[in-house]
């Protein structure tokens, strides 16, 4: 009985070191004050004695191999139409490739070449170098050659094969018996995801307890209920083992099998503790993982309420921050929804563990059943109501979790709790309106790669301004980098957006942002001297007789508190004379370095007529044209102008309060 509630304690002192480590230091404090909490609870003997076992563990860890080897062998435990994932000498590694005919649990012996994984080049960007250490993944690399592949027979190739009989059915299928989502999926996921109830529609605790249920109606009948019990979770191991590894899926299973075994000595909080210790001594980046995060945080929640007959509305506000963290939107229909979905994918789910017992009989109960929540996914996304906000801090995470807390605290003591939900409610409500109204502007070279594109925020909802959208022939850049980076902004709607001329790494990705974002003006030509808000643009058309889009860029100074910026286009050495012969001197703070640096622009009549303090250059990283030339960069150190380069240094703010200005790379 003494150690009931001891991993439970243990297992917060390890997270907050390993949150200090990945995410930030500030995190400490917070350790700091959870040692002081022990110290109260408990006494300085078990306090110590915490603190110690913590950091021992963490020193203890193992964290993901690396290896060098250029040809590798194992087997594949994962794939997709552009790579897999093979397991090599205990290391993963992600390999591009074309694997046509291979499948999981195949083995394979491929030759390599290494590449560099991609780092996060703008604010609050999806984070793939995290996403594939969350994985286990600390390499990735492209096929050179197949040396030799000999697929397998498992129990994961039988219930593929199965699946796969009939395609009306098998996506579903190969969601909710295997855990892949198949890529005929993914408008039916990206509607979920905007609903807010992806979750449910995804292997987790609630189908883990649906497949022991089914399995204890079918297996009832053959084995005696002294060892039913034990054989059922033998049977979903070897399951859980077989398909690709599901982190909701496992920490389901794992907690099960802890408490059945532990539970005269542990309490289900505890073996959640223990299932949590064991999935960071595996590896600890997996608390980069979103999905073990909102995991363990609802089914913590779960226990907390106990048998509480409002837990599912409790669950629902304890997961708004994570929601708010990946879609800076609130859907307000969404737990309505979950309370309709939940029975139907429960039947779906049941319906499709029969299948796997009496294949073709149940195919009509699945395909209507499909047909049914298909028609009211279209409806329900049809009807969605969305409140945008802006990404959290971690102020407001704090917070709001400090809240749920009390209001768990009060549940737990029987107490009523409607004060604290009209206080989250009122943290709601001011967020909404920093989200809308934030005090601070900021002036943002975003990174496109080999592109420009420039925000300008105003504070206190005065108007948002796109200089450019980028645009490259290889990816959506409206998709990947501008809609993620406004929407975190809580940017939904834009005022101006201002195309400098038609190259397509200009204005490439217009068109895929006007379909995904209301865009009040688009202006092309020279719309004479403007006002927006508090930003004052002055133009400056040049008298020409070419064609060349490059030299009938658009050119003009935006004045933003105090400071101003001459946005110069693609323009070249010629236009940069014509300009200074045209309007003489043009003094400005900040000069957007025309043509991302070409040796064929930034000629010294340009910077003898600006004089700038600072220049900013949009280029690519290892861009094939080597911009910005070096030539360009001497030329501006000699002027003494500090250079700020996307290709080295990813996003370049210039935030704005006040008469302060203050540059963040």
């Amino acid at each position: 009985m003494f150690i009931k509630y001891s991993f439970f304690y243990f297992c917060i002192g390890v997270l907050l070191i390993y949150i200090s480590k990945l995410y930030h230091p500030v995190f400490y404090c917070f350790g700091i004050f959870y040692l002081g909490f022990l110290y109260v609870q408990f006494g300085f003997r078990t306090c110590l004695l915490y603190a110690v076992l913590s950091v021992l563990f963490v020193c203890m860890v193992t964290y993901p191999k690396e290896c060098n080897d250029t040809v590798l062998s194992g087997k594949i435990i994962d794939i997709d139409e552009k790579y897999i994932i093979i397991q090599h000498s205990g290391a993963k590694v992600k390999v591009y490739g074309e694997f046509q005919g291979f499948g999981i649990d195949d083995k394979a012996v491929i030759e390599v070449v290494y590449f560099d994984i991609a780092t996060v080049r703008n604010d609050n960007a999806f984070n793939y170098q995290r996403y594939l250490f969350s994985q286990g993944i600390m390499q990735q690399a492209s096929c050179q050659k197949i040396i030799s592949h000999t697929p397998a027979k498992t129990i994961f190739t039988w219930m593929h094969g199965r699946i796969h009989q009939y395609d009306s059915i098998s996506n579903y299928l190969s969601l909710f018996i295997l855990g892949i989502r198949t890529r005929e999926m993914d408008s039916i996921y990206a509607s979920l995801t905007n609903l807010s109830i992806i979750h449910i529609f995804t292997l987790s605790g609630m189908h883990i307890h649906l497949l022991k249920r089914w399995l204890h109606a079918v297996l009832r009948f053959f084995i005696s209920s002294t060892y039913l019990n034990y054989i059922i979770l033998l049977l979903i191991g070897i399951y859980i083992h077989a398909i690709p590894e599901n982190i909701s899926f496992t920490r389901a299973y794992v907690v099960m099998v802890i408490y059945t075994l532990g539970k005269s000595y542990i309490t289900k909080l505890d073996a959640l503790a223990i299932t949590c210790l064991i999935m960071m001594y595996r590896n600890p980046f997996i608390l980069y993982s979103i999905s073990f995060i909102f995991s363990y945080v609802m089914h913590l929640i779960i226990l907390l309420l106990g048998k509480y007959k409002y837990s599912t509305f409790v669950m629902y506000i304890a997961s708004i921050p994570i929601i708010l963290s990946l879609q800076y939107q609130l859907q307000l229909t969404s737990l309505l929804l979950a309370v309709i979905f939940t029975p139907m994918l429960k039947m779906l789910y049941m319906l499709c563990l029969w299948y796997m017992v009496f294949g073709q009989l149940i195919v009509p109960m699945i395909q209507l059943l499909i047909y049914i929540i298909e028609s009211m996914i279209m409806f329900s996304d049809w009807m969605a109501v969305y409140v945008p906000f802006s990404k959290p801090n971690l102020f407001f995470i704090c917070m709001y979790y400090y809240l749920i807390g009390q209001i768990i605290l009060k549940i737990n003591r029987r107490r009523k709790w409607k004060l604290e939900l009209c206080k989250i409610n009122c943290l709601l409500l001011v967020f909404f309106l920093f989200s809308r109204y934030p005090i601070a502007g900021k002036v943002v070279m975003i990174d496109v790669g080999q592109g420009d594109s420039f925000l300008i925020k105003q504070p206190l909802g005065k108007g948002t301004i796109l200089i450019d959208t980028g645009g490259s022939k290889f990816r959506d850049i409206a998709s990947d980098t501008l809609i993620p980076y406004l929407r975190s902004e809580g940017i939904f709607s834009l005022d101006y957006v201002f195309i400098s001329h038609d190259d397509f790494d200009h204005s490439g990705a217009l068109e895929s942002l006007q379909q995904q974002m209301p865009i009040k003006h688009i202006i092309r030509t020279y719309p004479g001297d403007m006002t927006i808000g508090d930003v004052k643009m002055t133009m400056y058309p040049l008298a020409l007789e070419t064609r060349d889009e490059n030299a009938n860029s658009l050119i003009f100074k935006v004045e933003v508190n105090g400071i101003s910026y001459l946005f110069t286009g693609d323009i070249g050495i010629e236009e940069e004379k014509i300009l200074y012969d045209t309007y003489g001197d043009i003094p400005v703070d900040v000069l957007k370095i025309p043509h991302h640096g070409s040796r064929h622009s930034t000629s010294y009549t340009l910077l003898h007529a600006t004089m700038p303090k600072v220049a900013l250059v949009s280029a690519g990283y290892n861009n094939i044209y080597n911009h910005p030339h070096p030539i360009v960069v001497d030329k501006l150190h000699n002027y003494g102008v500090r250079v700020y380069r996307t290709d080295q240094m990813g996003m370049v703010t210039i935030w704005y309060t006040g008469k302060g200005n203050y540059i963040f790379r």
